[in-house]
Order: structure tokens, then C-alpha cells, then sequence
């Protein structure tokens, strides 16, 4: 069966975690297909290191995002975590899982968003990742197919129909009749999108590639 939606989303971004936690309260039979995307993949992220002057800034930007969620969504927990993990291993885990049981994926996913975003773990660490597949009753043995080709052809299909969708910032939220909604807006505006009553919206803060 088809998907309602295609969500393109990255666990380093507040905004997806945002939408993300929205998402987790809709009815059973809403169907998302979920679709991970690291618009910095390659870049080192290097939690112990000193920090250089784009690390600063980057730091700087997570803060002013982090300030933006508390503003629009001021009853969902979020931190500024203490680094901006590489999500590559958390996405490719994530795609290994959906294959095997869809349910504990989605259960997955959530533990990671969380697990970033309240409790300031870096998810570029694999035991953290397989701490939190055994949390929701998925084998860790699993973990060993993150670095498979079909895997990463499949996460790198993900990237290359993002970035042809015409709107590159995260999160992005597409229907089925083809309408976008991009970036962090407000839970009565995505309630509308979702039921079907908004064309393309986006709104001014959304994280680029």
C-alpha cells in the first residue's frame, strides 16, 4: 500500500525532531514513509575536539534553532546537545530496520530523535544506537548491516530524490498529491496539510542543505 506521505528528515535537526514528536501522536493507520537524509553526510563530527570557527557558528545556529522549537512548540522537551553527531550510522540503521519489522523502525526512530534531543547522546556512536535497537526489541546482530551496498544505495536514493524534490531544507513533508510542506511550523498549520486543506507551504525556518 502507498504511503500518504514521504518525509525527508535528519536526526541532527530540531525541527525534524519536532515534527517527528507531532507525528508519533497521529492514528496507527496514517501512513509516512520515512526517508533519512544527512545534507553535511562526510563532514567530521568529532564530539572531544577542540572547536574551530565554523564549529563555533555551528553551535551558534543549533542554539538559535533549539530557541526557535522552544518558541513555536514551548510544551515539548528538547536541549542543546553538547555536539552535532554524524547521523550517517543512525539513518542506515534506521533503513536496515525498516526491512525487518516497520513498527519497532518507527519506535527506533523516535528513541533516536529523543535520544539526541533530551538526553544529549551522540548517535554517531554504534553502541549508543545499539543500546537503543535492544531498548525497542531489535537485534543488535542487525547493526551489522549498516555498511551493506544495498543499504547504502538505498539511503543514497533517499538524498537523490530529496535534493530533485525542488525544495531542499529539512524537514520536508510531501503528499500524495504531490504538495510540500517544509520547515518548522506551528501544529495548527501542519494539522491543515496533513488533512489535505493547504497547497505548498513552507515556512522561514527550515534547515538547509
Amino acid at each position: 500500500m502507498l504511503p500518504e506521505f514521504i518525509l525527508y528528515s535528519d536526526f541532527a535537526c530540531p525541527f525534524c525532531y519536532a515534527l517527528e514528536e507531532y507525528l508519533g501522536t497521529l492514528p496507527g493507520e496514517t501512513r509516512i514513509a520515512w526517508r533519512g537524509v544527512q545534507p553535511d553526510a562526510g563532514a567530521d563530527a568529532r564530539p572531544n575536539a577542540m572547536m574551530d570557527v565554523e564549529d563555533l557558528s555551528r553551535a551558534t545556529d543549533i542554539a538559535q534553532e533549539v530557541a526557535l522549537v522552544q518558541q513555536s512548540w514551548p510544551d515539548l522537551p528538547i536541549i542543546v546537545p553538547r555536539h552535532t553527531p554524524d547521523t550517517r550510522d543512525a539513518i542506515h540503521a534506521t533503513a536496515v530496520f525498516s526491512l525487518i519489522d516497520d513498527f519497532r523502525a518507527q519506535t527506533f526512530r523516535q528513541a533516536c530523535y529523543r535520544a539526541c534531543w533530551r538526553d544529549g547522546l551522540d548517535l554517531a556512536d554504534r553502541l549508543v544506537l545499539r543500546t537503543l535497537a535492544e531498548r525497542v526489541g531489535l537485534a543488535r546482530s542487525a547493526m551489522e548491516l549498516l555498511d551493506h551496498p544495498h543499504i547504502a544505495e538505498t539511503v543514497a536514493l533517499w538524498k537523490r530524490q530529496w535534493e530533485e524534490s525542488g525544495v531542499r531544507s529539512l524537514p520536508l513533508l510531501i503528499r500524495r498529491d504531490g504538495a510540500k510542506l517544509s520547515g518548522l511550523v506551528d501544529r495548527e498549520r501542519l494539522t491543515r496539510f496533513l488533512d489535505g486543506q493547504d497547497a505548498d507551504t513552507s515556512s522561514q525556518h527550515h534547515r538547509m542543505s
